[in-house]
């Protein structure tokens, strides 16, 4: 072994063989050229669109949208300092991938979730209501699969909507043919799951309907779907809906 030593220092020293050995600054400047692609803005935190129940998981996801139409996801190695602002409702698992809400969190929470794009200092946050473990909720993302007894005074009948969506903090949003993170048209929306009401209140779009039919009641079915009464989402020719407009809907993401 001694002999092996004293051979191998003579090569060395002569200049024959070389050894180099990565170091932290050579690991911390991979990163830094990694990430800087995703260090000039437009980021958002998204959670999975569904109930935050006391015991659920929810999938996490971080992306970017530096230009019009186009999202790309972050790699997790550009991201950093994650952190759940009330840790006893919930905590990252599976390196960051999913969020699990706590069975002891308390309904009615609202918990704020935030994460660092390596490099910068100002946080990505997105937050969260925790939903009562029985709570008849409509948070979720669907798509239109039938429409029946509706059609406007010239005719014309409804757009079909491609996403429909509501989140935990009364906001809903309306996409007829969904492409990236476009939406058509956004806004508020008021639901009583004692009797069955619904309130939509259109506040902005990129694309606002001439017409619609913004109250009426909804109902959940039993594979998750909703199914509208008196409820219309624009059309073409902008002109009065007339008929029961009833409108289902599949749940999907």
């Amino acid at each position: 072994m001694m002999i092996l030593r004293r051979l191998l220092s003579l090569v060395m020293a002569a200049g024959l063989v070389s050894f180099s050995m990565p170091t932290i600054a050579h690991a911390a400047d991979w990163k830094a050229a990694r990430c800087a692609p995703y260090a000039s803005g437009g980021h958002s935190l998204g959670l999975e669109r569904k109930p935050a129940r006391p015991g659920t998981s929810l999938r996490v996801s971080v992306t970017q949208s530096a230009r019009p139409g186009v999202v790309e996801r972050i790699p997790g190695v550009c991201l950093t300092h994650w952190k759940v602002s009330d840790p006893r409702s919930g905590r990252f698992i599976a390196n960051n991938l999913t969020l699990l809400v706590r069975r002891g969190a308390v309904p009615g929470r609202v918990v704020t979730l935030s994460v660092r794009v390596r490099g910068l200092t100002t946080p990505v946050e997105t937050s969260f209501r925790v939903a009562e473990a029985n709570e008849v909720s409509l948070v979720g993302f669907y798509s239109q699969i039938e429409v029946r007894g509706c059609q406007t005074e010239t005719g014309a009948v409804p757009v079909n909507v491609g996403e429909l969506s509501f989140d935990d903090a009364g906001r809903f949003s309306v996409t007829w043919q969904p492409f990236e993170s476009y939406k058509d048209y956004w806004g508020h929306y008021a639901y009583d799951p004692a009797t069955a009401r619904i309130v939509l209140k259109v506040e902005g779009g990129n694309s606002l309907p001439g017409n619609g039919r913004w109250e009426g009641r909804v109902a959940l079915t039993a594979d998750g779907g909703l199914i509208f009464d008196q409820v219309a989402f624009g059309s073409a020719d902008g002109a009065p809906f007339i008929g029961s407009c009833r409108t289902e809907f599949r749940r999907h993401g």
